[in-house]
């Protein structure tokens, strides 16, 4: 299925549209329900292209008022395009170190936001803004594309585990790729961290019952399995066909 032609009818400000299954079903997450979306896979497995789709359809429907995204890219090279675009907030590409002060600064502001959600007596940051139109706060979205350093770091990965908490209900979103499953982040949180999981291809004996189907072998299309909070079974789905021009595009628009 054509990604271009799911993205023009798809507008819906926290909806996107993952994949499809074998009967040409597309399968939608609402962030506001999920506010965080963890995918893992090895390299070339097709996380990095689902991690695209996911941040065009958010550009596609929302102002760059309305959201800001925090980019963290350990190769550089999938979220570069965004970074300098009036939609990137901060960016760290091939900067360890900055990547993890960013992480913290991300942190930080949903905490400062929690605090002021209960001293404003409100649910949420949509709550909020209602309440105090003239100070607004923007939702953030922290996207990370890791390729088996960042996520190493003991320190990086107890800040993703402290922020997991406060993601949502804060208008804080996390959408994440690792190809390391090997470290504090998963093992702490007895797969817990997140209310979707999507696993592309792990082989190590952990996560050997999540998935056993390879990722695509051209790198544009990968099939994977997906599992939501209150799912007991993964289900098998397929990325869409992808190439990069639309995300130049989008940001054009």
């Amino acid at each position: 299925m054509d990604f271009r032609e799911i993205i023009e009818n798809n507008n819906e400000k926290y909806i996107v549209d993952i994949g499809y299954n074998g009967r040409k079903e597309i399968k939608s997450i609402d962030l506001k329900e999920n506010s965080s979306i963890i995918i893992t896979g090895e390299t070339g497995s097709g996380k990095s292209i689902l991690v695209d789709q996911i941040v065009c359809q958010l550009i596609k429907n929302n102002t760059s008022l309305d959201m800001d995204f925090v980019l963290i890219d350990s190769s550089g090279v999938e979220l570069n395009l965004y970074a300098d675009s009036r939609y990137s907030k901060e960016y760290a590409l091939r900067d360890n170190d900055k990547g993890i002060e960013l992480l913290s600064k991300v942190l930080r502001i949903a905490e400062e936001r929690e605090v002021l959600l209960t001293k404003e007596d409100c649910d949420t940051i949509d709550d909020y803004n209602e309440k105090f139109p003239k100070d607004k706060l923007s939702d953030i979205v922290l996207v990370i594309d890791d390729n088996n350093e960042l996520v190493s770091s003991e320190d990086f990965s107890k800040q993703i585990t402290a922020l997991i908490n406060f993601l949502g209900r804060t208008g804080v979103y996390l959408i994440a790729a690792f190809s390391n499953t090997d470290n504090y982040f998963f093992k702490s949180n007895k797969n817990l961290y997140s209310s979707v999981l999507i696993t592309f291809d792990m082989s190590d004996a952990e996560h050997a019952n999540y998935v056993n189907f390879p990722g695509a072998e051209d790198l544009t299309i990968g099939r994977f399995m997906l599992k939501e909070r209150n799912e007991e079974k993964y289900k098998e789905f397929n990325n869409f066909n992808f190439d990069d021009k639309i995300i130049v595009d989008i940001l054009n628009k």
